[in-house]
């Protein structure tokens, strides 16, 4: 009777994880990715192209892709980060997960955790086995807070003395930006050799930003347009976040929010797809700086619409709109009138889906927070 009883107990699991193959963890990210792809509708996977508050996690039942850490105490982003998650899983219909993203320059940035000196700082101790130490520290206090992703670290040359945020990049040299953010990059992440498939425990997703050239403004105002030739471009300011893709298999990339000859970054087709994928090779998913999407409307003037501002970002590669769904609010309308091709929604969400199953936010259990 035993044995009849552990039979049918076996079929009924086998048949279940057949039927539910993305939340069988034994098989290849690739299989989970594309079973879970045809399991959902249009509203859920624009769902997944988005960012919310922490605490509007339940005011959508098609979930989203990345949850905003609050800035507060380590114990409460944790508590955060266990009640988003546990609803996400238990309470839409498909249980995905949202990444908990969160600053993480020189530390978590929330009361408790610890923080070390700034990027420039950092890179003034000309010590890449320090910066890789600092940042698997960084790692295992912001896993244990229940964070996933860390936006940063920078790549950006510190070569205007009058752009606002200088302390947050490494150096004004290409080479020592490039090793202090890759070393950091492989702290956070762990060895790119294994990043390929999925992150360790006690490890977090790196955002390699800003892409590119934010940090040499014209006369030196923030947000400015930047006249880089291509030359410059080439040799100067792309070189770090190559480096960032190829030798640490960033999982994360930012663009900035400038324009470099008139083109803004996050329009960018030239920057986005074929430099960053094409050339490079890039496998993460490209996270927009907060607004920028819509700034393509309202400050570069590129776009008619708030909604052709996202059609403009979601064909030059920008997979998640950030710090909320401005512009990508507007896709489901236009794919229902014929004025954006599906496959840029599915581009979009299977890179996103892609990195939650590497980073195992599927498969892991909650964050504990006894």
């Amino acid at each position: 009777m035993k044995t009849a009883v552990l039979f049918i107990g076996n079929l009924l699991l086998c048949y279940s994880l057949a039927a539910q193959m993305y939340k069988d963890p034994s098989l290849s990210v690739e299989k989970r990715v594309a079973d879970l792809m045809g399991r959902m509708t249009l509203d859920e996977k624009i769902a997944q192209l988005g960012m919310r508050d922490a605490e509007l996690y339940k005011t959508d039942p098609n979930g989203f892709g990345v949850c905003e850490c609050p800035k507060i105490g380590v114990g409460d982003v944790l508590k955060s980060s266990y009640e988003t998650k546990k609803y996400a899983r238990e309470n839409t219909r498909l249980g995905i997960p949202p990444i908990m993203s969160a600053e993480c320059l020189h530390g978590l940035l929330a009361y408790g955790a610890t923080i070390f000196p700034q990027a420039l700082a950092q890179g003034s101790a000309w010590n890449p086995d320090l910066i890789e130490q600092m940042a698997q520290m960084i790692a295992e206090e912001s896993s244990a807070a229940g964070v996933d992703q860390a936006l940063s670290p920078l790549f950006d040359l510190a070569r205007e003395p009058r752009y606002g945020r200088m302390e947050e990049c490494y150096s004004e040299d290409a080479c020592l930006t490039g090793e202090m953010g890759a070393v950091f990059v492989r702290g956070m992440q762990g060895d790119p050799a294994e990043t390929r498939y999925r992150l360790s425990d006690n490890k977090v997703i790196c955002t390699a930003k800003h892409f590119v050239g934010y940090s040499s403004p014209i006369a030196g105002i923030n947000v400015a347009p930047a006249a880089i030739g291509l030359r410059e471009l080439r040799s100067l300011h792309l070189p770090p976040f190559e480096k960032a893709v190829k030798d640490a298999n960033v999982y994360s990339v930012m663009p900035s929010y400038n324009e470099i000859d008139g083109i803004p970054a996050h329009a960018s087709n030239f920057l986005l797809n074929h430099v960053l994928r094409d050339e490079w090779g890039f496998q993460g998913y490209v996270f927009a700086d907060y607004s920028a999407v819509w700034r393509l409307f309202a400050l570069h003037k590129v776009a008619e619409t708030v909604a052709d501002a996202g059609k403009k970002a979601i064909m030059a590669g920008v997979d998640l709109e950030a710090s909320r769904a401005y512009a990508y609010t507007h896709l489901k309308s236009l794919v229902e009138q014929n004025r954006l091709d599906m496959k840029y929604i599915d581009q979009a969400c299977k890179r996103i889906l892609t990195v939650k199953f590497k980073a195992g936010l599927f498969d892991k259990p909650y964050p504990d927070i006894s």
